[in-house]
């Protein structure tokens, strides 16, 4: 009996170290065979053309596909900046491009599920999938993704990524970056925005076609809430702030 045994854990151990050599040789492949970070694909963006009259009042704007004018992170307002992480990535300023808290929580919630429910993406992941890969779900250009979002936080600043995220993401009506969102949908400039404002603009990036405000503004305005409460909970706001800025 206990040869028996022995047997079975000799057994489980050599394939236990078999399958951390082949998990070792996955990691080495995938890291060299990774994509490398590019600084144009992450700042060479199509931007509209603007055109003004000798007393700098705008009088036509013209694009080529991406309505996008690049927005400076220094002239946004903290709440429109936390609006942002509270939606998409709560602690984007802690984690080192991947948030390993997120990614066993999102794991728990689709084992649930049953399918794929949650995603576990930091705003650094979002941004080089953006800007360097497909939207193809597979194991490989997640794990490009990873290895990429390492590199990116490597390489740049916080507020950097986070300025980068901003100007690239799309927001539904033909909008892309945040200073075109809130000049279409909001007529002024991001830097002008108020923090519900900013919460709607962040309610979008989940899906366009699904919480844009012209398409559906009840689903839009949910999440919206969530979003301020969010902030909330997060020290962002204080409850009556996120409270007020429901009404």
């Amino acid at each position: 009996m206990k040869h028996k045994i022995f047997r079975i854990l000799r057994i489980a151990g050599i394939v236990s170290v078999i399958g951390l050599f082949v998990l070792l040789c996955g990691a080495v492949y995938v890291f060299c065979s990774a994509p490398k970070l590019s600084q144009m694909k992450l700042q060479d963006l199509d931007q509209s053309l603007m055109l003004y009259d000798k007393d700098s009042s705008l009088i036509a704007s013209m694009d080529g596909g991406e309505d996008r004018v690049l927005c400076d992170i220094e002239t946004l307002s903290t709440d429109t900046l936390h609006a942002f992480i509270a939606a998409e990535d709560v602690r984007f300023y802690s984690h080192h491009g991947i948030d390993p808290r997120r990614i066993a929580g999102a794991v728990i919630a689709n084992i649930k599920s049953g399918g794929y429910r949650e995603g576990a993406s930091t705003i650094t992941q979002q941004l080089v999938k953006l800007t360097h890969l497909t939207s193809e779900k597979t194991i490989k250009r997640k794990l490009y993704e990873v290895v990429l979002a390492l590199q990116l936080e490597r390489q740049y600043e916080k507020d950097e990524i986070l300025e980068m995220y901003l100007n690239t993401v799309y927001f539904g009506g033909g909008y892309y970056g945040i200073e075109a969102a809130a000049k279409g949908y909001f007529g002024i400039n991001a830097s002008q925005l108020a923090p519900w404002q900013a919460a709607t603009l962040a309610a979008v990036l989940k899906a366009p076609s699904s919480y844009a405000p012209h398409i559906d503004p009840q689903a839009c305005r949910i999440r919206r809430d969530l979003i301020l409460n969010i902030m909330a909970q997060e020290g962002f706001l204080s409850t009556e702030e996120a409270i007020l800025q429901k009404a």
